[in-house]
């Protein structure tokens, strides 16, 4: 059981609802059992508070926060900075507090997803299909990571036509970025090695397959 003191750590996760949570189960069982004087904590926060709930962690001593449905989007404007794949997916799951009070906004969804499927999926995803469904803050993880796997074509599943839309428009320069970087790779692979002039002058008289 973790013991509050008058310097315990704070860390958290806030969303809503968030009852049901087994972060703080998770979290206080590891920091009890590495010895830390930290406490996670669940934090209801409703859509329309989450402004001011998100920029009084730092004043009430918070280190960090998890963040989850269905504030993972609207919580980037209240930051201080955010990582290129918070930004690119617009979806934050993580807040980091420094010393000074700023805050910094992370995604770990996508490199979380990504070392997950390799496990079950050890072969190359290039060039395959697949089928995701949903398409909030943990699908564009999800599609993010795939297009980083070299999937060709994804196929997204929304009871909402806009969101899906909105995923694809979000993720297409990506992609796009990322089919480039692939090709010139393949290229780079496909291409001959050049030979010195004495492996060329050698070549002629038989002596170097």
């Amino acid at each position: 059981m973790t013991t509050i003191s008058g310097t315990t750590r704070l860390t958290g996760i806030i969303g809503w609802p968030v009852a049901h949570s087994l972060s703080p189960a998770m979290h206080n069982a590891a920091f009890a059992a590495l010895g830390l004087d930290m406490a996670y904590v669940a934090l209801p926060v409703p859509p329309r508070r989450v402004g001011p709930a998100v920029e009084g962690l730092a004043a009430l001593g918070f280190r960090g926060v998890n963040v989850t449905m269905p504030h993972k989007a609207v919580v980037l404007p209240h930051l201080d900075t955010a990582s290129d794949d918070a930004r690119l997916i617009s979806a934050v799951n993580t807040i980091v507090i420094d010393q000074n009070g700023a805050l910094a906004g992370h995604n770990t969804d996508v490199g979380g997803f990504v070392a997950a499927l390799r496990e079950v999926v050890p072969e190359t995803l290039d060039g395959a299909g697949v089928l995701l469904v949903g398409a909030g803050g943990a699908a564009r993880a999800a599609a993010l990571g795939l297009a980083r796997l070299g999937v060709a074509r994804c196929t997204v599943v929304v009871r909402r036509p806009a969101q899906g839309e909105e995923l694809a428009r979000m993720l297409a320069p990506a992609a796009a970025a990322l089919r480039r970087r692939g090709t010139r790779r393949t290229r780079r692979r496909s291409c001959p090695r050049r030979r010195h002039r004495g492996e060329r002058d050698a070549a002629r008289h038989g002596r170097v397959a």
